[in-house]
């Protein structure tokens, strides 16, 4: 069957070579050429059930997770969570938050303002995308399992073997893993035909896959990852790799947790938000370009509700709908209509209050509290929904047809809403079945997720 590709090349062969946990060195070059292989690819060697980070929404927008009620964020902390990419509204939910207005990268889910059936939640991957149902039941579609894109899944199917989800992160290529209803994790990857529950995690309630490492919020208010650690992504003072989760340094009233390429990043109760790992491109949002294994605060943002980490980027909501970005910007993924790099918060040039964020490789997305989609940065695959490819939009454009959305979630590949009817409508490329709308032909405009 002929696939129709918007630019990305095929998939990888083979994306779980066991890259193993050393991966490329820290710095520009690693950032590049981890943007290029999979997290999953050298994720599926790390955890303690062979497991590692692949980010949310391409690297990290989408990332993480959860939440709740009347919540919110990528990663959250109670209730029904999403994952990657994303966040949230007054009561709903986004990339990864907690309660109240938080939210953060990566995936999402609705606090009280969507269906009571269909998603409540969604994240982007790579090549697949996942979505948690109102029952808590996890649907996912694409390049789910296997070593390589042969037998594409075109529309939401059944995970079996997880349990009552509340948060589902989906990373690279074939990688994700879910939050449990009793805070336990389970991931499925490449060479996982069934969910496998991770070992020394303590009670999680949101998660998010980063590049090459897997971050979660635990209901203290505390954080764990694991995976890959050149870069101090890890958060635990040090630079050595590890299985097993380890505790990031220093983090106490976290509600959100965004797991980049090679950084996370967390949102604290209070508004602030703490990041560590790689500092190449100023991701770190401290004012300099120094890497650190423990978090910094981020330079002058005291009042986000929500995150996203994208590959070298990191973009925040504020309580007044702004959105701040940071970092790298080469294909203005800052959406401050330059191409300039940022050490620290610049302002997205959004004409909307923004209630949701997620941020890809080389783009970035937000929902609006109107329902709207907007997205900025590289549009060569399409991937910013506005129906044209070839360019780099330097502020937001408006998705086309989006009206009711609650939450966004990105990858290097494509990109998804949630709507408030508990639909979702996917766009950009589809080599593997990633948009869920029954065929492998990528869309320039979003399509409509089907059987959800």
């Amino acid at each position: 069957m002929a696939r129709e590709k918007i630019g990305f090349g095929n998939a990888p062969v083979i994306v779980v070579a066991l890259a193993a946990l050393t991966g490329p060195g820290c710095g520009r070059t690693a950032l590049e050429s981890s943007a290029r292989h999979s997290s999953s690819a050298g994720s599926f060697t790390l955890g303690p059930s062979t497991t590692g980070g692949a980010g949310s929404a391409g690297y990290g927008g989408t990332a993480g997770s959860t939440l709740g009620p009347s919540t919110t964020g990528g990663a959250g902390s109670a209730g029904y969570g999403g994952t990657a990419g994303s966040t949230l509204g007054p009561s709903t939910t986004g990339g990864a938050g907690s309660a109240g207005y938080r939210g953060t990268a990566g995936s999402t889910n609705t606090g009280g303002t969507s269906a009571t059936s269909g998603a409540v939640a969604i994240s982007a991957g790579e090549y697949h995308t996942c979505a948690v149902l109102s029952q808590g039941l996890l649907r996912c579609w694409g390049w789910v399992t296997g070593l390589q894109c042969g037998d594409p899944i075109t529309s939401p199917q059944p995970i079996s073997g997880v349990g009552e989800v509340v948060a589902v992160s989906a990373g690279k290529a074939v990688f994700s893993c879910a939050v449990l209803r009793d805070g336990s994790v389970k991931c499925l990857g490449a060479d996982q035909s069934t969910p496998v529950a991770e070992a020394g995690v303590g009670r999680a309630t949101s998660i998010s896959a980063g590049g090459r490492h897997t971050c979660v919020l635990l209901n203290d208010g505390s954080a764990q990852c694991w995976g890959t650690n050149i870069c101090g992504q890890l958060g635990d003072g040090t630079t050595t790799d590890s299985a097993a989760p380890v505790t990031v340094s220093g983090l106490s009233s976290a509600v959100t947790i965004a797991a980049g390429g090679n950084h996370t990043c967390a949102l604290l109760a209070d508004g602030q938000v703490r990041c560590w790992g790689l500092n190449a491109s100023g991701e770190l949002g401290d004012s300099t370009t120094t890497n650190s294994p423990t978090p910094v605060a981020v330079s002058g943002l005291t009042r986000a509700i929500a995150i996203a980490a994208g590959e070298a980027h990191t973009c925040a909501v504020l309580d007044d709908g702004e959105v701040q970005c940071w970092g790298y910007n080469s294909t203005s993924q800052l959406g401050d209509g330059t191409t300039t790099d940022s050490p620290t918060p610049v302002t997205v040039l959004l004409s909307a209050r923004a209630t949701g964020i997620a941020a890809a490789e080389r783009y970035s997305c937000a929902v609006d509290d109107r329902g709207s989609a907007w997205c900025w940065g590289d549009d060569d695959s399409g991937l910013l929904g506005d129906g044209a490819r070839g360019r780099h939009r330097r502020t937001p454009v408006a998705v086309t047809g989006i009206s009711q959305a609650i939450a966004v979630s990105s990858s290097d590949t494509h990109s998804c809403v949630l709507l408030g009817d508990g639909s979702v409508q996917c766009w950009g490329n589809n080599e593997c079945g990633e948009l869920g709308n029954g065929t492998l032909a990528g869309s320039l405009l979003p399509v409509q997720v089907i059987g959800l």
